[in-house]
């Protein structure tokens, strides 16, 4: 069987008025409610008459589709996954080296902490020696309300050309007992699950359940 072509002619001859004369009906009475079930019929029946003029050419463009994008896949599957993993060990070896580089800024801002303490202890058995003791006292709490000194350490990895690297910022659950209310929300699979089977009989607290009405039609 040959692929249909089909006109865009043909398909507004089955379409181009239908949205209008949907928008035009106005169901208030059961004549009104019969006149919107015949054309509902007539809209299925064209429905089924375009289906009938381009599902062999919509099939035959889906399978050529489906094979070209196999092919594609068949090459350029293989060079996604080196890069993930090439992208992966770059990521690890950044990891580390910040992970070292803020290590050696926490070991360096600890021994100037250290020295600093060590310089206002120092002052202050000066100035207990010459009786200043309240002024050695004031000394060692401004010391130790001091805030902690502040070092940084240039990071070791250079750029390269055409490599960019970025930080993602993720999370993870420790405690969920702790977390704010305002940051949880409600489970719409679970829920759903729950209006669906017990329908009316469903009670929810802060959820209203209710139902819509929906119209379906068969085709001949």
């Amino acid at each position: 069987m040959g692929t249909a072509i089909v006109s865009a002619a043909e398909i507004d001859k089955l379409v181009s008025p239908i949205v209008r004369q949907a928008q035009s009906i106005t169901i208030c009475d059961q004549d009104d409610y019969e006149y919107a079930a015949e054309f509902l019929k007539l809209l299925a029946a064209k429905e089924k008459a375009i289906h009938d003029l381009c599902d062999e050419s919509v099939e035959a463009a889906h399978k050529a589709h489906k094979a070209a994008t196999a092919l594609r896949a068949k090459g350029l599957d293989p060079l996604a996954e080196a890069k993930q993993i090439v992208k992966r060990k770059a990521a690890e070896f950044l990891s580390l080296m910040e992970r070292q580089r803020r290590a050696e800024e926490q070991r360096l801002a600890e021994i100037a902490r250290k020295e600093a303490e060590d310089r206002a202890l120092a002052e202050a058995q000066v100035l207990e020696a010459r009786g200043e003791g309240h002024l050695a006292e004031i000394v060692m709490q401004e010391a130790l309300a001091a805030p902690a000194p502040v070092v940084v350490v240039a990071a070791t990895v250079q750029k390269v050309e055409g490599i960019a690297s970025r930080k993602n910022w993720r999370y993870r659950i420790v405690n969920e007992a702790l977390i704010p209310r305002e940051y949880l929300s409600p489970d719409p699979v679970k829920i759903g699950a729950i209006v669906r089977s017990q329908k009316n009989l469903a009670h929810i607290p802060g959820i209203e359940i209710y139902a819509e009405e929906s119209v379906s039609v068969r085709t001949a």
